[in-house]
């Protein structure tokens, strides 16, 4: 998701699209931002922010990495209610050390609205797409602490989570991101995301 997209509107009567949320709000509010676009790769720490010129290089370093734990998502939108149930299994490959918290977060593609950019011509760009927008968070957006036993060698474990749509979001737009990420470094272990509908 764009940390971008917790902002406030650009100011102009043309830029009326508002992203903000309660829930990117407390993260906007933590992570103290002062340009866009900024970004993390592989851990929560605001001291780690980077500018997107340097993200593919910080991809392609942890790719090299073993991941020590498998995440799968199973999610169901019921229509009716608009409500997300996302059944979340993890298939621990090793223990995992420290305070493991999980997280869930819910985006959105596909947003067409304006948008300043610099190497456009004119700058202001009217059908702009706006994409990896936050959304929503399942519970708090820092997740919550698994228990010792979940956190073991070989452990197969299932939640279950839910997130209530607003009735202006797509659903085949929406995406879920769900990731584990030890508290204390704020590093985080694994990540996956996956669309809300086929």
């Amino acid at each position: 998701f764009h940390l971008g997209y917790f902002a406030r509107p650009l100011s102009g009567d043309k830029f009326t699209m508002d992203f903000r949320t309660t829930q990117g709000a407390e993260l906007e509010n933590f992570y103290e931002f002062v340009s866009f676009p900024v970004g993390l790769v592989g851990s929560l720490d605001k001291a780690r922010l980077s500018s997107y010129s340097s993200w593919p290089a910080e991809v392609n370093a942890l790719m090299e990495n073993e991941a020590e734990v498998n995440i799968i998502l199973n999610p169901e939108y019921i229509e009716e209610s608009g409500i997300v149930q996302l059944k979340i299994t993890l298939l621990n490959k090793s223990a995992l050390q420290g305070e493991i918290r999980l997280a869930v977060y819910l985006t959105e593609d596909g947003i067409i609205s304006w948008q300043k950019d610099e190497d456009a011509d004119p700058v202001d760009v009217g059908d702009y797409e706006h994409n990896h927008v936050f959304r929503a968070s399942a519970g708090s957006v820092w997740g919550e602490t698994l228990s010792e036993s979940d956190c073991s060698a070989g452990a197969n474990v299932q939640f279950t989570k839910s997130i209530e749509l607003d009735p202006s979001w797509v659903p085949e737009n929406c995406s879920l991101v769900v990731f584990l990420y030890e508290a204390g470094s704020k590093e985080v272990i694994q990540c996956t995301t996956k669309a809300l509908t086929n």
